[in-house]
């Protein structure tokens, strides 16, 4: 079992790694949204609003264990996620804060319902896929090539999720 200090340790490594990737490959001002999602805060230089120069964690640290966090909340076990967080998630329903005590250790985490498509418990033919649109959690349309398609008689034709 790794002890709380390891943890807190261990996600600070995370943190300093991600914030060293997202500096170096994307640019500084690519990091702050996933600094801020955690609920770090930016520490700006000389006046600047831009590139942060580092980020305050330590709250992120020091959160109890009898909560469960998302987007700035704090939820109680049994409180259910607010309609804002809840809208981050196509396909993820009636999330609640849930606790939980394994070996005298109690955890609090998210217990969510997800949404079945019918997608999920269908085979298709190797001529068929299914088109998916951005906004909507489940396939939207069915494509099949038929046996007049033309552009397929003489190729391969390989098929590709859609996102439109």
């Amino acid at each position: 079992m790794i002890s709380i200090k390891d943890k807190t340790f261990l996600l600070k490594l995370i943190l300093l790694i991600l914030y060293l990737d997202f500096t170096i490959c994307a640019g500084c001002d690519s990091n702050q949204l996933l600094y801020t999602e955690v609920g770090c805060k930016p520490i700006f230089e000389n006046g600047s609003d831009f590139c942060a120069v580092a980020y305050d964690c330590e709250n992120v640290f020091t959160r109890s264990n009898d909560n469960s966090y998302l987007n700035g909340n704090v939820y109680s076990p049994k409180d259910n996620i607010s309609q804002i967080d809840s809208e981050l998630s196509l396909c993820v329903s009636g999330c609640f804060c849930d606790q939980k005590t394994i070996n005298n250790k109690t955890t609090t985490t998210f217990a969510c319902e997800y949404d079945r498509c019918p997608s999920y418990f269908s085979l298709l033919p190797d001529t068929c896929y299914y088109k998916f649109d951005k906004n909507v959690c489940c396939e939207t349309e069915l494509y099949c090539r038929t046996a007049n398609d033309k552009s397929c008689r003489k190729f391969k034709c390989n098929y590709e999720l859609l996102y439109m």
